[in-house]
């Protein structure tokens, strides 16, 4: 869960539901007056519910030159200087920013733990202390060092809001001259933007993006495309309008589709019934952009109670999700965990989210959306099924038996009749006899009754509904086996049949 601490970025207050949708371009200078007066501290309260499509970025960047040596204080005074005059050419007042030289000792550690951490917490506590004097919504860190005959450009965007850390962004520039222009791209590559989300009765969204109706010198500087991802999550509020928390909404994700007024939509994909419906006054959805940095995605499936990998399940890949009332598509892919409980998903030009059928035999485990390569690793925690698959092959074993028992007092009903219709009376009792003498119905029941109410009541003990629900169903169709091919009926007609052919027999004494 996405939490927010009070000791570094100020969040923006709750959006007041007027100002959630588009608003005239007209606007803009206005909204950028207001928002510079809410940066200075003088603008009056009501002057801070701007609309979030009129409300620039703060963003600072943080550029480190590794090997000072290599570069002298006045190239990187230089180049920090066109850095900021490139993103004002190409950004505008979108970005209300600021270039940090990252020469103290503790900026310097602080642009190196961004680029190269993989443990967010770690990061966070030394941001707040780090940052404290110079809180942003966004923070961009960018180291440069020579490598080979050039030059690796890395950046890498804290987010304020959810408290996160994006994918690192890297390019190399071949001379010097090429450092700021790299600068300025991996910077922006690296920029996640945030929108506002509205959802419709029908599940789709609208995305009211953050600064979107602030006009740029580059009209393509920031836009977002279709196809895009966003990651939604929700920021719930006391009150007082006082931020309480801020957390991911799982297994949920947002594609960006064209909308026929202008507007931007989103196709909502969610392995939740209703992801982002029911919120109230205090609680806003957000969402923040997302894209695959990675080649493939490492999906590993653990043991909910204890993180053992589950091998041997089927991963099933499809390009859109079950539809009611509809059979399931054919997979575009099957593949099989292995040992470790993983399997690769690689990113796909045809597939922008892969809908994973994740199933344990014939018994499905679990549907979700997966963008491939947005993350490197993806761990899922799942009942590892092991009880459901134990109480099946016990109740396989009974079915067999039943089976066995039902073509058994077939043979011996027949052979009744067969013997009462040849005048063998004798021989027609005795096959009756020894069909009365097989196991009943009651006795089955009995029998599936002490496989499946032990391992339903242990999953649900251990909070598994799903698997305590599938036990039972796996209990319910054996025993409508059992009512359907061993009742009494057939065994009664059979006795009711020898007993008319006894009476009506001319040769009976």
């Amino acid at each position: 869960m996405w939490k927010t601490a009070s000791n570094s970025w100020s969040p923006p207050p709750p959006l007041a539901p007027s100002l959630r949708r588009g608003v005239l371009v007209s606007q803009v200078a206005i909204a950028i007056v207001a928002a510079a007066l809410i940066a200075t501290g003088d603008a009056p309260v009501a002057a801070q519910d701007v609309p979030v499509e009129l409300r620039p970025y703060d963003v600072t960047l943080s550029i480190d030159f590794a090997r000072d040596a290599e570069f002298p204080a006045e190239f990187r005074d230089d180049t920090r200087e066109d850095v900021r005059r490139l993103i004002v050419r190409t950004i505008g007042e979108r970005w209300r920013f600021a270039v940090i030289a990252a020469s103290a000792d503790q900026q310097r550690d602080l642009v190196r733990l961004a680029i190269s951490t993989v443990i967010e917490s770690s990061f966070e506590q030394r941001n707040d202390a780090v940052s404290r004097d110079s809180p942003a919504e966004k923070r961009l860190f960018v180291a440069v060092e020579p490598h080979g005959p050039g030059y690796d450009v890395t950046a890498r965007e804290w987010d304020g809001m959810t408290r996160t850390l994006g994918p690192t962004q890297t390019t190399t520039a071949t001379t010097r001259a090429e450092i700021t222009p790299c600068i300025v791209t991996v910077a922006m590559r690296a920029f996640r933007p945030l929108a506002v989300i509205e959802t419709s009765d029908d599940g789709a969204a609208t995305l009211a993006l953050q600064a979107a109706d602030i006009p740029t010198p580059d009209p393509n500087a920031g836009a977002v495309a279709d196809g895009s991802i966003f990651v939604p999550f929700l920021r719930k509020f006391d009150s007082d309008g006082q931020l309480i928390e801020t957390r991911s909404v799982p297994f949920t994700v947002l594609r960006v589709k064209p909308g026929d007024d202008g507007t931007t939509l989103a196709e909502v994909h969610s392995a939740l019934r209703s992801p982002l419906g029911g919120r109230r006054g205090t609680v806003e959805a957000w969402g923040i952009a997302a894209s695959a940095s990675h080649p493939s995605t490492r999906l590993t499936i653990v043991r909910r109670e204890d993180g053992v990998p589950l091998a041997g399940r089927i991963v099933e890949i499809r390009d859109e999700p079950l539809q009611l009332g509809r059979a399931e598509s054919e997979p575009a892919e099957t593949l099989l965990t292995d040992r470790s409980g993983s399997v690769r998903l690689p990113v796909t030009p045809e597939r922008t989210v892969d809908w994973i059928t994740i199933k344990s035999g014939d018994a499905t485990l679990m549907r979700l959306p997966v963008v491939p390569g947005v993350e490197i690793e993806v761990s899922l925690p799942l009942g590892d099924d092991q009880r459901r698959l134990d109480t099946e092959g016990r109740l396989a074993i009974l079915t067999g038996e039943l089976i066995e028992i039902v073509a058994k007092r077939a043979t011996l009903l027949a052979s009744a009749r067969n013997n009462a219709r040849a005048g063998l009376h004798i021989e027609a009792d005795d096959a009756l006899v020894q069909a009365a003498k097989l196991p009943d119905a009651a006795t089955f029941r009995r029998r599936l009754a002490a496989v499946e109410t032990p391992a339903a009541k242990a999953a649900e003990d251990d909070g598994d509904r799903l698997a305590a629900a599938r036990i039972r169903a796996l209990g319910r169709k054996a025993a409508s086996l059992v009512d359907r091919y061993l009742n009494a009926d057939a065994l009664r007609a059979t006795q009711e049949e020898v007993e008319e052919l006894k009476r009506t027999d001319p040769n009976r004494k």
